[in-house]
């Protein structure tokens, strides 16, 4: 089958909305939990569908925002959680360092990137993400923020929120 272009869900759920959603001319590749993308098996996914893609494609990352929502601030300063959020904040770094390898090789072959994280996630301030959103820039215009709606974790519910997608769109 021919298609005009692919998504490549990075972090998404085996079932994810946008996959469902997606014209049929849409190849979806989804990268699990199951794939592992801290691995070279789930590296290997990645660059197969980014190969295939030929340039018409967009990775979009959903990696969890938990660790850096605001509510993590209040819970420290409240002594809570903080081993939780630690975890959290190591899960995020694993994750993050392979998206920018992923994203990276997107970007050269003249694909899109977008992150969708909520506005208020402390994230969208870290170094890095802006660093590949600024090489994303240097091919594409960049649209930020949109608002987008998030998905209720472990619901197939849409609910909207407060949520902003930087994306890399040429325009």
């Amino acid at each position: 089958r021919k298609y005009k272009r692919t998504i490549i869900e990075y972090c998404c759920s085996k079932d994810s909305s946008l996959g469902k959603t997606a014209p049929k001319d849409c190849k979806v590749v989804r990268l699990t939990a199951e794939d592992d993308m801290t691995t070279k098996k789930g590296y290997n996914k990645a660059k197969e569908a980014i190969i295939a893609a030929k340039g018409n494609g967009l990775i979009r990352s959903s990696i969890p925002c938990t660790g850096g929502t605001p509510w993590h601030k209040l819970n420290q300063h409240l002594g809570r959680g903080i081993e939780h959020h630690a975890q959290m904040l190591r899960d995020y770094s694993r994750l993050w360092k392979s998206f920018v390898i992923i994203a990276k090789a997107v970007n050269d072959v003249g694909g899109m990137i977008a992150i969708e994280w909520p506005r208020a996630c402390s994230y969208w301030k870290r170094k890095k993400v802006k660093e590949i959103m600024n090489e994303a820039e240097e091919q594409a215009n960049v649209s930020s923020p949109v608002e987008s709606p998030a998905k209720e974790p472990e619901s197939t519910v849409s609910v909207s929120v407060d949520s902003s997608a930087l994306t890399a769109i040429p325009e």
